[in-house]
């Protein structure tokens, strides 16, 4: 081996230990070796070119679709019609719940009731008491104290046999099925009580009924505990993306009377808590929509609306999407809008009218007309409920007055709600100015006003809608129509609906309902009252009197429960045998009118959420508790979203014999 093989050897085998050495030397001192960078994986939607920078093309957003909720509750003051057993786990949960509402066996909670001498467990096997399920639908967004419609119904093998007269004890609601005691238990985030609405239209005492007599719904029965926010997930996320969605926002959504605070907050650079304004409570679905196609990029608002109208023309496909997006742009758009209104194709033209009546564009008013007037039937209504908010004067209230007269009943209805809608909004204006002038700022809260708002209306507004609460169950309006027509409502706030000024009743009239329990007799000589004749099926007890032959004096009479206050006659019938009563003296003859009733949709949305869904639920345990964000426990529990065909579709049922005033 030559000496520069041999020193080339040795060089080599020192470089390698001295490097060795280095190595160790970096080991002792803690140093880590140095981390190849993670790739991050970049999410792309596919969506049209037009809707690119939009929210809904670069987030998520939780929370949009009804929410089930559901527990076990009691139903108190039936007559003799509950008792019965039921499971022994959901008994002991009821007495628990009612021990933390001080209801024990040693307190004074029940004193002065029927149950004052019971225990707990011996007043839930009382006959004039049922253990039911109670369940809801929680639409999106809600917030703390909004209120919302309930389903009750008894529990399989029970032995109630019906729920008429019944109220329901306030009852926690919980996401997801109920459970009982020793199941899995999630977040409470609601509450519910009030009376019980069973169906109507039979006979409460009837055998043969016991099936709709077991269910039943509560309007406006269920309240938020837990306010429902929603929230936005970035697709990719970023501190800077999610600032400039946040701005957007609050931009389009600044806060207004009675909100607290922004309308979006961001979380992180992923997640951004959406609050719904107090102006969308009653339009969450608007709220949701405006949000999810609202431009990002608030630097160019007339380049995208000129965009967005051309691709009206262009990808009519899309009219849906693209008349939120003008809408969202603000009244920046309504230049661009105007342009379509009498545009030859009828889908960019309605998505124009749409969005420019949701921006208060009073141009709208004339061709929404014509489209309520003489458009397509399947778009008649519709075009009724986008004038309801225009701000376009008399000429709106004047036409929608003209549209409660016409042959479609579906027109007719929504032209009323638009009506009442556009009377009860200019009695809060006159509420607030009052409040104003007097002087004393805000010392009644705007959610109050607007509840007193809508309890009442004179009928000496241009809407001509007039308004009354009746004896405390439900609330009577009277529009005028030249077709007669009674309307029930079976959703949010119970209502009955006189279409006409006060309907006469039939002369001469002997008509009777409910196996002859009730019966009426009209005599032909003008001036006679109508002689009623009542047998309570509960006590058996007889009422005989007389009332006005007037359509709201009978109800008036139906409904009236007498007090020392109030010693006046009346049968004391509850909302749901009001509207039975009603029903079977129409069919009789006696109620020369129309009969209708709202389409349901809480059982439908329930039976749809009955489907088996796989969850994740953890029991609200000190060692097992669901700790994760309300949005991502929602997620376990949500409903199909309602597609715009099911929103299209008529919310109306046409009942009764009556089929000239019914078409």
């Amino acid at each position: 081996m030559s000496i520069t093989t041999r020193s080339f050897i040795l060089f080599s085998l020192g470089f390698a230990a001295f490097v060795a050495m280095l190595t160790s030397v970096g080991c002792g001192t803690g140093e880590k070796p140095r981390q190849r960078a993670r790739s991050v994986q970049v999410v792309t939607k596919n969506y049209p070119d037009v809707l690119r920078g939009t929210v809904v093309a670069e987030t998520t957003m939780r929370g949009i679709q009804p929410v089930i909720v559901s527990g076990y509750g009691v139903v108190v003051g039936l007559n003799n019609t509950g008792g019965g057993q039921v499971p022994e786990r959901i008994s002991l949960q009821i007495e628990q719940e009612m021990g933390k509402r001080g209801i024990s066996r040693t307190s004074n909670a029940l004193q002065g009731t029927a149950y004052e001498s019971m225990t707990p467990r011996q007043m839930l096997r009382d006959p004039s008491v049922s253990i039911v399920l109670v369940q809801a639908a929680i639409p999106p967004g809600l917030p703390d104290g909004e209120s919302f419609d309930v389903y009750v119904r008894t529990l399989s093998g029970s032995g109630t046999t019906s729920l008429e007269g019944g109220i329901l004890w306030t009852t926690d609601l919980r996401l997801g099925p109920p459970t009982a005691l020793g199941g899995t238990k999630t977040r409470i985030i609601a509450s519910a009580r009030g009376p019980v609405f069973i169906n109507p239209f039979q006979d409460p005492a009837s055998d043969l009924s016991t099936i709709t007599q077991t269910t039943g719904r509560i309007f406006d029965g269920g309240s938020i505990t837990h306010e429902l926010e929603l929230t936005l997930m970035l697709d990719n996320p970023s501190h800077v993306r999610a600032r400039s969605i946040v701005s957007a926002i609050n931009s389009r959504f600044p806060p207004g009377p009675g909100d607290q605070g922004q309308t979006a907050r961001g979380r992180d650079d992923r997640f951004i808590s959406i609050r719904v304004p107090n102006a969308f409570r009653s339009e969450m679905q608007s709220f949701v929509n405006l949000v999810r196609y609202l431009q990002i990029d608030q630097t160019a608002p007339k380049r995208h609306a000129k965009r967005y109208t051309q691709a009206l023309i262009d990808q009519p496909w899309l009219a849906e999407e693209l008349a939120w997006c003008l809408q969202g742009l603000g009244p920046v758009s309504k230049g661009f809008l105007r342009e379509l209104y009498d545009h030859s194709e009828l889908i960019p033209r309605m998505a124009a009218l749409r969005a420019g009546a949701g921006l208060g564009d009073p141009e709208t008013a004339e061709p929404l007309y014509q489209l309520a007037v003489s458009g397509p039937a399947y778009l008649r209504s519709v075009a009724v409920e986008f004038l309801t908010d225009l701000p376009a004067g008399p000429k709106v209230d004047q036409w929608l007055l003209d549209l409660v007269n016409d042959n479609d009943l579906e027109v007719r209805v929504a032209a009323y709600e638009a009506l009442a809608t556009r009377a009860e909004r200019v009695q809060l204006n006159r509420m607030i100015r009052a409040q104003l002038s007097a002087g004393q700022g805000s010392s009644t809260s705007l959610h109050a006003m607007r509840l007193a708002a809508e309890s009442r209306l004179t009928g000496n507004t241009l809407q001509r809608v007039q308004r009354s609460l009746v004896t405390g169950k439900f609330l009577l309006d009277i529009v005028p129509s030249s077709r007669p027509t009674v309307y029930i409502t079976q959703q949010g706030v119970p209502k009955i609906v006189i279409f006409g000024s006060d309907i006469a009743l039939k002369r001469p009239t002997l008509a009777s309902a409910w196996s002859d329990r009730l019966m009426l007799d009209l005599p032909s000589e003008s001036g006679t009252k109508a002689r009623i004749w009542y047998k309570d099926y509960r006590t058996g007890k007889v009422i005989i009197d007389q009332v006005n032959p007037r359509l709201t004096d009978l109800i008036a009479f139906l409904s009236h429960t007498p007090t020392p206050e109030d010693p006046r006659t009346g049968l004391g019938l509850s909302y749901a045998e009001v509207v039975g009563a009603l029903y079977e003296l129409e069919k009789a003859g006696a109620i020369p009118a129309a009969f209708a009733t709202e389409q349901d949709r809480l059982m439908a949305q329930l039976a749809k959420a009955s489907k088996p869904v796989e969850t994740r639920v953890r029991p609200e345990t000190e060692t097992d508790r669901d700790d994760r964000p309300l949005y991502e426990q929602l997620e376990d529990y949500q409903l199909p979203e309602v597609t715009d065909e099911q929103k299209r579709k008529s919310r109306i049922v046409p009942l009764g014999g009556n089929t000239q005033n019914n078409p």
